[in-house]
């Protein structure tokens, strides 16, 4: 049932907006309007618009299991035990860079799909909200991308891949409530931007872990120094500048009385806070990257296979690869 104030039950945005303002009602029941016709169904947020995550996070999952059936078969089998954190290191940074590379390009071409809004261009990203078009695509990819994230936080307790160090366990839980909040605020299109920028250096980053697993070291070295270089333009300067600007300065200028709709504005503190702390760690990370990249120009093996195992995986992980000289 629509109502002629407060739009369609399906409509997550009219928790946040002022009930029977005379400037959002018709917006509302321009947004609850779409969702009865099969054609435009899918055009806005609905609350029910990202439970086929859990589908894809089951689908990730199942693509874990056979992954890692078939590398036991290949290579485990013959592994001695000395060797079995390498082979453990090698599964996961392999299956990690082509889930990467994969969720890269698909929300590429999500960002393609956007209308007046793009990275070098932010002025009309939140321009006509809440009647922002989402093409079926971007929905689609929205449940992809959280169903991958969802699979990343659960694969090591059911066995399917190695723990996380819990700086990236708070990166995965905030980019998470990014995902579900761009989306039902029909912020889609800084959401877009968020997951590109983040998802650019992260298959170069795996791919340098496994060339380190490897030992090769030419690869490893230009791998590293790639992820590095990308990593400084797009997450420590384009991410803040762009990303983070555009959601404050741009919500602020050309959503109506954002400041003055108490839940609402809440809500927006809550995205930006969560965004604040991705740049936050971002930084954070960068400071780790320039240490190795130190220990690489003076030439010290040594430190610089401390550096790279104290910034992999869980304490436990590191315990054992130090113990055992995997990746040394």
């Amino acid at each position: 049932m629509v109502d002629a104030f407060h739009g369609s039950p399906l409509d997550p945005v009219r928790i946040v907006v002022p009930r029977g303002d005379p400037y959002y009602a018709p917006l509302l029941m321009a947004r609850a309007k779409s969702y009865g016709d099969p054609a435009t169904a899918w055009t806005f947020s609905r609350f029910d618009g990202l439970w086929a995550s859990v589908g894809f996070c089951v689908l990730f999952l199942a693509l874990r299991w056979a992954w890692n059936y078939a590398f036991n078969v290949l290579f485990r089998r013959r592994a001695s035990k000395s060797e079995m954190i390498m082979f453990d290191k090698v599964e996961e940074e392999a299956y990690t860079t082509l889930g990467g590379a994969v969720m890269l390009m698909c929300g590429w071409r999500a960002l393609q799909l956007l209308h007046d809004c793009s990275i070098f261009h932010t002025n009309g990203c939140v321009r006509s909200w809440p009647l922002i078009p989402m093409h079926l695509y971007v929905v689609r990819y929205y449940n992809a991308e959280l169903g991958w994230y969802l699979h990343l936080m659960l694969k090591h307790s059911m066995g399917l891949g190695l723990q996380d160090a819990r700086s990236m366990d708070l990166h995965h839980i905030s980019t998470v409530g990014l995902i579900v909040l761009s989306y039902y605020l029909q912020f889609h299109t800084l959401g877009l931007m968020i997951f590109t920028l983040l998802n650019l250096s992260s298959p170069m980053l795996h791919a340098s872990k496994l060339a380190n697993t490897l030992d090769w070291p030419r690869a490893k070295v230009s791998l590293f120094a790639a992820f590095a270089g990308v990593f400084a333009v797009t997450r420590v300067a384009v991410f803040p500048y762009v990303v983070v600007r555009a959601a404050m300065l741009n919500a602020y200028r050309d959503i109506p009385r954002i400041t003055v709709v108490p839940f609402f504005f809440w809500t927006w503190v809550t995205f930006l806070v969560l965004l604040m702390l991705l740049a936050a760690m971002q930084a954070w990370w960068f400071l780790a990257i320039v240490k190795i990249l130190r220990q690489a120009a003076l030439g010290s093996e040594k430190g610089l296979q401390a550096e790279v195992l104290k910034r992999d995986f869980s304490r436990d992980v590191r315990q054992v690869a130090a113990r055992t000289g995997a990746g040394a």
